[in-house]
């Protein structure tokens, strides 16, 4: 989002900026995935890599479950002010980075452009991080 654009919204909308979180989503790539093999376009897309996704949880009765999603492509990384919905910053990556690699600079791009990231009061970020990684921070 154009941050001139924020600075308006900032005017009329009573707490823009209070509470921000992040989170990413996959695009996929259906071009070529850039193999030796001839096609009629000849268009590989060779700036895409393959992306993997992993939810886990807990179901009502005890049992662990986890989810596994594979893509080729590209992952959008975004910042999100939650209590109007609104984006106020992006990056779109390779599909394998990590959404903790892209948190910095998706704070930076905020911070170097508009006061809305030093103004937040609440951050969430859950939904970026691997389920083994909550896992263990979790159990201690």
């Amino acid at each position: 989002m154009s941050h001139h654009v924020l600075d308006d919204l900032h005017e009329v909308l009573p707490g823009l900026g209070e509470r921000l979180a992040m989170d990413s989503k996959a695009m996929e790539s259906f071009a070529n995935r850039g193999s030796h093999e001839t096609t009629p376009d000849g268009r590989p897309d060779t700036d895409a890599d393959w992306g993997k996704n992993a939810d886990c949880g807990v179901d009502a009765h005890g049992t662990a479950w986890e989810k596994v999603m594979a893509w080729f492509g590209y992952k959008i990384h975004l910042r999100v002010e939650t209590t109007y919905e609104l984006p106020v910053a992006w990056t779109i990556t390779q599909a394998s980075t990590a959404d903790i690699t892209e948190a910095p600079n998706l704070s930076g791009q905020l911070q170097s452009q508009h006061p809305l990231a030093r103004q937040a009061a609440v951050f969430d970020g859950r939904s970026g991080l691997r389920c083994d990684f909550v896992g263990a921070k979790l159990m201690g």
